[in-house]
């Protein structure tokens, strides 16, 4: 891997340490992740867009609603 930097808007940064935080992944993977799914468009497969208390990877998803299904892609065009 190379390091670099980049600066970001306060309320991103924010947004990104609560998201670290939440999922208990570093800031850089996140930041990879979301670069890489900007850069080579979206990576989902059918099993990706499955949620639920099965096809989640979560044990918590009934309190995490909102979270999965925004990792599934749902409502995005």
């Amino acid at each position: 891997m190379v390091r670099t930097t980049i600066y970001l808007p306060e309320e991103l940064k924010r947004e990104l340490e609560a998201r670290a935080r939440l999922e208990g992944r570093s800031e850089a993977d996140i930041v990879r992740d979301s670069l890489a799914r900007t850069l080579h468009g979206s990576s989902r497969t059918i099993k990706d867009l499955r949620f639920g208390m099965f096809a989640s990877g979560h044990s918590d998803t009934s309190t995490r609603t909102d979270e999965v299904l925004t990792e599934s892609g749902f409502g995005e065009s």
